[in-house]
């Protein structure tokens, strides 16, 4: 089974160790098999992630527009209430 804190222990050794191939590495073993995952999404960043600047894309209108925060943030608010994790 998937342990997310093993996960980012084990990306932050491995980063520090190997830098991003080591990570690069962690990640496709992750996601090799699944339906060990869980539904979700596995985001892995180095540096700055606000200090840079983003795109993203519009799958409604199919456009790339500027990264909006504030708009993921209230998504991830959004899917936290309909969605609480299970102990």
């Amino acid at each position: 089974m998937f342990e997310s804190d093993r996960f980012i222990a084990e990306c932050r050794s491995a980063s520090a160790a190997e830098g991003s191939a080591g990570v690069l590495d962690l990640v496709a073993r992750a996601v090799s098999t699944p339906a060990d995952v869980m539904t979700g999404a596995i985001h892995v960043y180095g540096g700055d992630f606000f200090g840079v600047s983003r795109s993203e894309w519009d799958p409604e209108q199919l456009v790339e527009h500027p990264y909006d925060v504030e708009k993921t943030l209230a998504l991830f608010e959004e899917s936290n209430r309909l969605f609480p994790p299970r102990d």
